[in-house]
C-alpha cells in the first residue's frame, strides 16, 4: 500500500499516472508488437515525411542512444528505412509501407483505450486536465507544446 504522504505528493501522482497510462496503452497496442515509444516515433516520422535521428531525439526527449536502439528494432521490423540526407551528411528516417500501415492502425486503438479509461471523467475535467498538463509542459520548458485557447 502506498503511504499517505506519497498519495498527496504531486510528482509521485504524475509519475504513477504516467506509468499506469503507459501500461494501458501498451495493452491496447502490444499485440502489434509495438511499444508506446515506437508508436510515438512512427507518428513523428510520418508527420515530418522523413526526419533525422537527432530531431527524433529532441522531439521525444530521449537520448540519442535510446533513439538509436528503438530505430534499430524498427528497421529490423521493416517499419522504417534510412535515406541519405540531401546535404550528403547523415540520413533521414522514413516510414516504409508496413510502418505506415501500422501507424495508421494504432491511433484508433489508443484513442479507444483512452476513451475507455477517461470516459468516467466529465468532459470539462478532461479539458481542464489537458489544459493543466500543457501549462505544466510550458513551465518545464517544453518548446513543442501548443497552448490551449
Amino acid at each position: 500500500m502506498v503511504p499517505d504522504t506519497l498519495n498527496e505528493d504531486l510528482f509521485f501522482n504524475l509519475d504513477r499516472a504516467t506509468l499506469l497510462m503507459r501500461r494501458h496503452v501498451l495493452d491496447a497496442i502490444g499485440f502489434h508488437q509495438v511499444s508506446p515509444e515506437q508508436w510515438e516515433i512512427l507518428q513523428l516520422i510520418d508527420n515530418q515525411s522523413g526526419i533525422s535521428q537527432s530531431k527524433l531525439s529532441q522531439l521525444t526527449l530521449k537520448d540519442k542512444g535510446n533513439v538509436s536502439r528503438i530505430l534499430t528494432r524498427m528497421l529490423k521490423n521493416g517499419w522504417v528505412h534510412r535515406e541519405p540526407h540531401r546535404s550528403g551528411r547523415g540520413f533521414l528516417v522514413c516510414l516504409t509501407n508496413e510502418g505506415r500501415r501500422i501507424k495508421n492502425r494504432l491511433p484508433f486503438l489508443v484513442e479507444q483505450q483512452v476513451k475507455r479509461l477517461l470516459g468516467p471523467l466529465p468532459k470539462e475535467e478532461q479539458s481542464e486536465m489537458l489544459y493543466c498538463l500543457k501549462k505544466l509542459r510550458i513551465l518545464l520548458g517544453d518548446e513543442d507544446v501548443v497552448a490551449s485557447s
